[in-house]
């Protein structure tokens, strides 16, 4: 990730969580990316979103105040909040931190949906009533360190494939021993968790 950082709610995004700040976060987003990578800075505040947001560039990183102080509430009932898709065999450079996403009802999309890119990192990220919390694609060496998800199926806290497979992997194990099934099978799809 490049030295550069750019504070959201300096660009014009609410923290509130009164207004939609969905174009604003996706432009300072885009606006880093077009810089060459960065931090795009998310304060303590409640940013509402009313469509998915899109990481599309390596080296674009999302850092928060923290996990339970900054959060992207998600007013879509089935958009993911935040879709990475940086192409195959992508090195992601890239860093989700430190935030929380939610909805206003639930969703039935994930939180986060990384569809293609290398090596991306989510650490001490939540997330509540997303259907699905984190879902992997094409994606190898991730790694989750101290992620909370409450996943709106008991069933499902999070899936992804294995390398080299077609099929969905997903947890189906109730709630309260989801967490530990959860790193078991993040392990068996080839993800490092810590």
């Amino acid at each position: 990730t490049g030295g550069l950082a750019v504070n959201v709610v300096s660009s014009g995004a609410d923290p509130t969580g009164v207004a939609d700040s969905t174009t604003i976060i996706q432009a300072v987003s885009d606006s880093v990316a077009a810089l060459g990578g960065g931090i795009v800075f998310f304060p303590k505040g409640t940013y509402k979103i009313t469509s998915a947001l899109t990481i599309d560039t390596a080296g674009v990183s999302w850092v928060g105040a923290g996990r339970d102080i900054a959060m992207i509430k998600n007013y879509g009932t089935t958009t993911n909040a935040l879709t990475i898709n940086l192409g195959s065999a992508i090195d992601s450079k890239l860093k989700i931190t430190d935030l929380g996403f939610t909805c206003d009802t639930t969703s039935s999309g994930a939180a986060i949906a990384v569809t293609n890119g290398d090596r991306v990192v989510i650490e001490r990220v939540s997330v509540a009533l997303h259907r699905t919390g984190i879902s992997t694609s094409a994606v190898s060496d991730a790694k989750l360190n101290k992620c909370v998800v409450e996943s709106t199926d008991d069933r499902c806290v999070m899936r992804g494939r294995r390398k080299g497979e077609d099929d969905w992997q997903q947890v189906e194990w109730d709630q309260p021993r989801a967490a530990l099934l959860a790193v078991r099978f993040c392990q068996r799809a080839g993800a490092q968790v810590i």
